[in-house]
């Protein structure tokens, strides 16, 4: 006799804990495409985020974006100042909220913000982590919702370097084996706990150079790149400057180095600007003018005016009874309308719902003063979807 399935949903089967149950923004629409391929997407819970790139070029950012996400999820963030470098103000730019002072006062129980100083990797492990999921086994409300980053695995020193001094040796073989087998012991906990795990690392030049292959790595070892769910590879670009010639901010590169949410090597850019933080509305609207289609009307103009630029050498083409100097003609038209196209697409115009602009700033202050944030963010999506349409392949067939 079957047994009957029991109505009680706090009975019924839950979502393994390998599933992605929720995502933390980034702060760049950009980038939570090119990692998640969802518009609210980002990076994952449950999972471990690895973010490498030389200095100055944003890492610090993209581990305080999730934090301000998680807490307006409902959950908790929870930031690990490993190199003693965090300022309240930084804290404030990239949406994280404050409900005590951590610097002086202790953190409440039912605090939405938790500072951590790890010393070592050891303690990293085997103290700070499993701190953090305890903390999140007490307060369910925590689980999936919840987002821990630390800055950096850089200036992580292990238990050898703090004790022996300077003296007894380097360490570098030991730091890497340590962080190897701290991911071992902590991934699965972290999964089942839905904690997202951002970790900052830094590039540097390779002890032994040689003439091919990558000539930098970071200092993590590589276990980080074994365990890591989604790795992102931050690079400087052009610095944004105002009319005055003052630097402003700068222009940040990515690319997805890898990515089980999504498909891996994805690239992208976006603007961040020193006393604002990403500034997602100007990076959509510059990744729309690049790759937006012109109108069909706008195209069946040039078309025309292409068409009867050359209809006289066409017709005599054609008289002449001759295929290949039709061919030649027609080839000529098409070659001046691509050029036209990419002409006009290269002028300079930013347009969005039929308002049109030469100037970035004019699009911005219409798109805010209008209310159009999300609006613009699905088209963004709309254009990146069909951008990303892959080629209709059959099953595979298996014997």
């Amino acid at each position: 006799m079957k047994k009957k399935m029991s109505s009680n949903p706090a009975l019924k089967r839950k979502k393994g804990p390998r599933a992605v149950r929720a995502w933390f923004s980034t702060g760049c629409t950009l980038l939570n495409l090119a990692i998640s391929d969802k518009l609210n997407g980002g990076l994952p819970a449950g999972r471990i985020t690895h973010i490498y790139g030389l200095q100055s070029t944003t890492k610090s950012v993209l581990a305080l974006e999730p934090l301000g996400a998680a807490q307006r999820m409902g959950g908790k963030a929870y930031y690990d100042d490993v190199e003693s470098a965090l300022n309240e103000t930084w804290l404030k730019i990239n949406g994280v909220t404050l409900d005590h002072d951590p610097f002086t006062e202790k953190e409440p129980l039912d605090g939405n913000f938790g500072l951590r100083n790890t010393e070592t990797i050891e303690k990293l492990f085997d103290v700070t982590i499993p701190k953090i999921l305890k903390e999140i086994e007490k307060r369910p409300e925590l689980v999936d919702r919840s987002c821990y980053s630390v800055d950096s695995l850089t200036a992580l020193p292990c238990k050898e370097e703090l004790e022996k001094g300077l003296e007894a040796g380097t360490y570098g073989g030991d730091r890497p084996k340590k962080f190897g087998i701290g991911y071992r012991k902590r991934l699965r906990e972290i999964a089942k706990k839905g904690l997202c795990v951002v970790v900052i690392d830094q590039l540097r030049d390779k002890f032994s150079k040689m003439s091919y292959g990558e000539q930098m790595t970071y200092s993590g070892g590589k276990a980080i790149g074994f365990y890591a769910y989604v790795q992102i590879h931050l690079k400087k670009g052009k610095i944004i400057e105002n009319k005055n010639g003052k630097k402003i901010g700068v222009i940040i590169n990515f690319i997805i180095a890898k990515n089980k949410a999504g498909q891996p090597y994805r690239e992208g850019s976006f603007r961040f600007l020193f006393k604002y933080g990403i500034d997602d509305i100007a990076s959509n609207i510059d990744f729309i003018k690049k790759n937006k289609d012109m109108s069909d009307e706008d195209k069946e103009a040039i078309r025309s005016e292409i068409e009867n630029k050359y209809a006289k050498a066409l017709r005599v083409a054609e008289k002449s009874g001759r295929k290949a100097s039709v061919g030649k003609v027609k080839k000529e038209i098409f070659v001046e309308f691509n050029k036209r196209i990419k002409q006009e697409q290269a002028k300079g115009w930013y347009s969005f719902r039929g308002h049109k602009t030469k100037s970035l700033d004019e699009m911005i202050a219409y798109i805010e003063e209008n209310n159009l944030e999300e609006k613009l963010r699905k088209e963004v999506y709309r254009i990146w979807k069909l951008m990303d349409e892959e080629l209709t392949r059959k099953p595979k067939t298996r014997s």
